[in-house]
């Protein structure tokens, strides 16, 4: 035979002659024959390839039982120069019209003989098919242990990472990703969670997940810008509760009434920033939207919309783009309720729909902000629409009253009395709406008043007093700004002042905080968030223990369990009844069947799938009692194949009797047989063993020639 496989890690033998082993066990020839070169294919021995031998000898004469083939091993060639049998040198490989001779040869077993026809068997004979008709179940065909092991017992693993393809689990295997889970083997979809509020200081483009949202540092400036000086309030403060020790009111106290001037906070619908809804709530705006009203919440869109496409109208029985232009020129404060209405009317929303839930927060009389990142989202999504080209970058309305200031601003004067009934009182300004630049409050905005001692802010709360009005009547004042209010009140301290997020609806919610500084960003959405759970909520980001799961939960079950086919092994499922909520799902199809899988082992079990470490190893040795080599220890003796009887004799090989097949000495050793009869005529005192020599005495003549003479006797007696 010859190697037709290039490859040095593989053989495949090819038959280049062959010969019968002639019955009377003489010598005989076989012909090699030469690779044919003018094809492709090698169909014979190349020059100075080395002989491998093969041996086929049939199981019977009955064909179906088939053969067995052997290797030759270890071949001795003859080299010498044999004129009359190589005709001159013998030669050790191929030669083309040269003579080779084989003297010696070890063969081994190759391949036993099998009847199995089925391609898929580990033990596949394709030399059987057509020689042998045995039904299919008779035919011995051997199969990998289970579907996840080749025919050598070893798992697939079709990526080489040294993990079997029934133990792979896809997932996300980052770290620092929000859906990593440490047992993931092959890497899946990570999902990062980061702050996605653009103008955030710590906006990650790159987060898939909504995260909390670092701003600016907030602070009060004290700075007083005057605002309208014919439209303001007077605060009179009665005293200050809650305040630490002071050596002097007026020298060591500050009080201040602030508005809101800032990026985040100054209720301008058109601000971009926060994050109110994602964008999965919407939709392309249609170039044909209908609205009707004023619309803080469109509006801003619509003036960036416009600006780059001059002749785009939006009905033109209600705003020509000119007539809309003169209209929203005119507005300094997006957010005075009193000029814009509480709800927008939408005539015709085309293909567009708008959540209920952002409709009734759109503006009331206690909300009208944090819609900005809905307005960027809208005017992202244009890009979708067909007759309306977006602008390259949005507008920046974050400073539409002409401040960059980050906070809070101070829209008061402070006066202190060190008698009288108020010890302080409070100029407090309406903004000057002929100025871009906010300095002081509109009508009805919240003040917030704040405390200042030694370098320490507080937060205050007024507790108001009831305030005769000039008609008579009394009532109890707000903290909402009110152009030439009134207003008595005790100021409460409620703490230092601790910026941060104060809206419990929101991820950035800070239980320390006590100021709103606009880091209120993205909303608390509560629900599972393993992607893996039945219930998942991609929208989620805040985990609410609600998940549940598909599975088995009966634990006599492997679908209870991660189970292991490879080593039978049997752990904790990631989803474990007993840890989470699981729904059965009808997947418990395999009862567990503790016992030893080991197929080496004495008490294998061919039922069992889960071992339970009670393997015993084969003791191969006697187990029958009553046999000479019983070992106690053993537990295979293959029916006593392995046992050996009592044999009794002399075990000693110098004595006379010696027994070469004995293995247990019977005590009758002998080393110098004869006579041991002291009456007998051949008596032998050193003798130790009677061999049945002994000759009786018989006294008579033993003389030939006597008269009396005894032929019989052996002791002359003198007679």
């Amino acid at each position: 035979f010859y190697d037709t496989n290039n490859s040095n890690m593989i053989e495949e033998w090819a038959c280049g002659g062959f010969g019968f082993w002639p019955e009377n066990g003489e010598s005989f020839a076989i012909a090699a024959w030469e690779d044919d070169y003018s094809t492709s294919e090698v169909d014979g021995f190349t020059a100075n390839t080395e002989y491998t031998w093969f041996l086929r000898i049939n199981n019977s004469d009955d064909t179906s039982e088939g053969w067995t083939d052997y290797i030759g091993q270890n071949a001795i060639m003859d080299n010498s120069v044999d004129l009359a049998l190589c005709g001159g040198q013998c030669q050790q490989n191929f030669v083309v019209n040269g003579l080779s001779n084989l003297l010696m040869v070890n063969f081994i077993p190759y391949a036993e003989w099998t009847n199995c026809m089925d391609m898929s068997a580990c033990n596949y004979n394709s030399q059987a098919v057509g020689l042998v008709n045995v039904d299919i179940e008779d035919q011995g065909c051997e199969y990998p242990e289970n579907e996840w092991v080749d025919c050598d017992g070893i798992c697939f693993d079709d990526d080489s990472d040294g993990v079997c393809n029934v133990n792979e689990q896809i997932g996300c295997m980052d770290p620092i990703a929000f859906n990593y889970e440490e047992y993931y083997t092959d890497p899946g979809l990570c999902m990062y969670q980061g702050c996605t509020d653009p103008i955030a200081l710590n906006f990650d483009p790159t987060a898939t997940v909504p995260g909390p949202c670092e701003y600016p540092e907030y602070q009060f400036d004290w700075t007083v810008e005057q605002g309208y000086p014919l439209n303001w309030a007077v605060f009179a403060i009665d005293s200050i509760i809650g305040l630490p020790e002071y050596d002097s009111f007026c020298n060591d106290i500050t009080i201040g009434a602030f508005y809101s001037n800032n990026l985040y906070l100054s209720n301008q619908e058109a601000i971009v920033g926060g994050q109110f809804y994602a964008t999965t709530d919407l939709d392309v705006i249609q170039d044909d939207l209908l609205i009707e009203g004023h619309y803080p919440l469109f509006e801003s869109y619509i003036t960036a919309v416009l600006s780059n496409n001059p002749n785009a109208t939006f009905n033109s029985n209600i705003y020509s783009y000119d007539e809309y232009i003169d209209e929203i020129s005119s507005w300094n404060n997006y957010s005075d309720i009193n000029s814009t209405p509480f709800e927008e009317i939408i005539i015709d929303p085309g293909e567009y729909t708008i959540p209920e839930a952002l409709l009734d927060n759109i503006q009331t009389e206690l909300y009208t902000g944090y819609v900005g990142q809905f307005l960027e989202n809208i005017y992202m999504s244009s890009s979708l629409s067909s007759d309306i080209t977006p602008v390259e970058s949005f507008p920046n309305y974050t400073d539409n009253y002409g401040s960059e200031f980050t906070g809070y601003g101070n829209g008061s004067f402070y006066t202190c009395a060190e008698s009288g009934q108020y010890q302080s009182l409070l100029a407090i300004y309406e903004d000057d709406s002929t100025t871009e630049e906010k300095d002081g409050f509109n009508n009805d905005e919240p003040m917030i008043f704040i405390v200042e001692l030694d370098g320490v802010e507080y937060l205050a709360e007024p507790s108001f007093h009831v305030v005769t009005e000039i008609d008579g009547s009394q009532s109890l004042q707000t903290v909402d700004f009110e152009q030439n209010g009134m207003y008595a009140a005790d100021l409460v301290i409620i703490g230092p002042v601790s910026f941060g997020c104060t809206d419990t609806n929101y991820l950035e919610f800070n239980t320390s905080a006590n100021i709103l500084d606009g880091s209120c960003v993205t909303l608390l959405v509560e629900g599972c968030t393993d992607e893996y759970a039945a219930n998942y909520n991609y929208q989620a980001n805040t985990d609410d223990a609600s998940c549940y799961y598909f599975g088995c939960t009966d634990s006599n079950y492997l679908e209870y369990y991660n189970y292991d086919p490879i080593n039978y092994f049997i752990s904790p499922s990631n989803y474990s009844a007993e840890l989470y909520d699981v729904v059965d799902d009808g997947s418990c199809l395999t009862l567990i069947v503790y016992g030893c899988t080991d197929l080496t082992a004495y008490n294998y079990s061919s039922e069992a799938n889960v071992n339970n470490d009670s393997c015993v190893p084969v003791v191969e040795g006697c187990t029958d009692e009553t046999m000479f080599n019983y070992n106690s220890e053993a537990n295979t003796d293959y029916d006593g194949a392995l046992c050996t009887p009592f044999i009794y004799g002399c075990l000693d090989y110098l004595a006379f009797n010696y027994n070469p097949l004995a293995n247990t000495d019977d005590g009758l050793c002998y080393y110098q047989p004869g006579c041991t009869d002291p009456e007998a005529l051949n008596y032998e005192e050193d003798a130790d063993y009677d061999d049945g020599s002994c000759i009786e005495i018989v006294e008579g003549c033993t003389i030939e020639g006597m008269f009396n003479y005894d032929p019989n006797a052996n002791v002359n007696n003198g007679s």
